[in-house]
């Protein structure tokens, strides 16, 4: 029997005071609704200081691009877990109830319910931070396409829940995205390879849609129960 929570995903990688807003933002409004696991590199010690201060679960990945991380993370959570939520670890929690109203909402919504907050960046032209239906997962064995590893996962998110007629936005519940653009925060080297190498991505993006989309709706579909 799975928990009937929330599973929150947020790989990592040197932003220990990035991080530290994002677990203060989530003890401070959790309901014990939702658990956090924390993707980190074999050996990196940068989060050592402040492992005992959270009720997270660590996971030490080989060094990949950080969807292939959160795609072997979301993997095995899926089969613990009813719901699965990526954060990146420049995000954090404002609005209290989120998991609440997030679950009733994905119950509402029935299989493959993708739900999303006002990240203050995006809003709601792409899901940017999902919190998700853990069948989506098991169904297609991943949480994000393999032909995308650093962006473009957002448009996957919102097209998979146009085509499911599974997508709810929440314009009142805050969960805040502290990217750079928004100048909450510097530019650093992370950023920067990820914009670096993400440019790749919107052609991943795009071989994904003309190659597998159409079967990963077909699979979704047939699954449905």
């Amino acid at each position: 029997m799975k928990q009937d929570k929330i599973l929150v995903l947020i790989p990592t990688k040197d932003r220990l005071e990035d991080f530290i807003l994002f677990a203060d933002s989530w003890v401070n409004t959790t309901e014990g609704k939702s658990d956090v696991w924390v993707g980190i590199d074999e050996g990196d010690t940068t989060y050592d200081s402040v492992k005992d201060k959270y009720p997270f679960k660590y996971v030490n990945i080989k060094p990949k691009p950080f969807l292939e991380i959160l795609n072997e993370m979301a993997i095995e959570g899926a089969k613990e877990y009813n719901y699965v939520a990526f954060l990146e670890d420049d995000c954090n929690f404002v609005t209290e109830k989120w998991e609440s109203r997030f679950i009733d909402k994905l119950k509402e919504l029935g299989d493959y319910g993708i739900v999303w907050g006002n990240d203050l960046l995006n809003k709601e032209y792409i899901v940017g931070l999902p919190f998700m239906d853990s069948k989506i997962i098991e169904v297609l064995g991943y949480m994000c396409p393999p032909e995308i590893k650093y962006l473009w996962a957002d448009h996957f998110w919102k097209y998979i829940g146009n085509k499911m007629n599974s997508l709810f936005y929440f314009d009142d519940i805050i969960v805040e995205h502290r990217h750079y653009s928004t100048g909450k925060r510097e530019k650093d080297a992370l950023s920067v390879v990820v914009d670096s190498k993400g440019q790749e991505d919107f052609h991943g993006y795009k071989a994904y849609i003309a190659n597998s989309a159409a079967r990963d709706i077909t699979n979704l579909q047939n699954a449905k129960s």
